[in-house]
């Protein structure tokens, strides 16, 4: 199912061409629409993920998949429109539980089988080139490795452009032996975002130097995480009192030991 083509709006292309002016950027090749669909997951019959799909409005040079927790609009939407701009299909995807997509959220570790069958689906699409890019930073990054490492491997994705991210999400949040605490922090932000709070202000509201203090600073951990997001993050109780990462099979959907030869990124980190 499909919403409405919406063309490009003035306002947005002026945005759009200061955006590509500043940053240095050629003069944008294309007009483009954007039409909100629903992605049904195989095998998940009451699973349908949310996306908005940029088309340029002149003949496609390719298509870019975005999967995000962050939401569809501000800043991603800079990234889909940036890239439409200049003829390319995107898909800006907005994962389970988030934004409007059906499901349970559970960080790092739905990855594995939900980017494919969002490939899957992109496949039998009209507009869909036959090869296919991904790009993004943090988060959105992890969802690129995890693509990079689906079994059967993935043969149309011919690039990734992960400008940072953790390979493994596992190693991120116990890979020293103690609990990465920024995961409370994020834990927050997302429970924010999934509220009446705007993307832009839940970052700022949850990215101080020291972050959500008051609950890292008093153990036990997951108690306070609980008192103050209730049941609207299990995800993250379940990390906290899980430490041993490396016998628990908890986390394998979560580890991104290998990646395939000649794809070329790599992790900043």
């Amino acid at each position: 199912m499909a919403a409405k083509a919406r063309r490009q709006s003035w306002l947005n292309r002026i945005l759009d061409r200061i955006i590509g002016w500043q940053a240095g950027l050629p003069a944008p090749s294309s007009s483009y629409t954007v039409q909100t669909v629903k992605i049904p997951l195989e095998g998940d019959d009451n699973i349908q993920l949310i996306a908005d799909l940029y088309q340029p409005t002149k003949p496609p040079l390719g298509t870019i998949l975005i999967q995000s927790l962050y939401g569809r609009g501000f800043p991603l939407s800079i990234t889909a429109r940036t890239w439409a701009r200049h003829s390319y299909n995107v898909l800006l995807v907005s994962m389970r539980a988030t934004f409007g997509s059906s499901g349970t959220l559970d960080p790092a570790r739905t990855d594995a089988t939900d980017g494919p069958r969002v490939v899957k689906w992109m496949r039998d699409q009209p507009w869909y080139t036959g090869t296919f890019a991904t790009v993004g930073a943090s988060y959105v990054g992890f969802t690129q490795w995890a693509l990079l490492n689906a079994d059967p491997p993935l043969e149309d994705i011919a690039a990734a452009i992960v400008t940072v991210g953790p390979q493994d999400f596992s190693e991120l949040v116990w890979g020293t032996g103690a609990l990465w605490l920024p995961l409370v922090d994020w834990a927050r932000l997302m429970v924010l975002m999934q509220g009446t709070m705007s993307t832009l202000r839940a970052f700022m509201k949850t990215g101080g130097s020291d972050g959500w203090m008051s609950v890292k600073k008093s153990p036990p951990l997951a108690d306070g995480a609980r008192a103050g997001l209730g049941d609207q993050a299990p995800w993250l109780y379940e990390l906290i009192n899980r430490p041993g990462i490396s016998a628990d099979p908890y986390y394998r959907p979560e580890a991104r030991r290998s990646t395939r030869k000649g794809q070329g990124p790599h992790s900043v980190d």
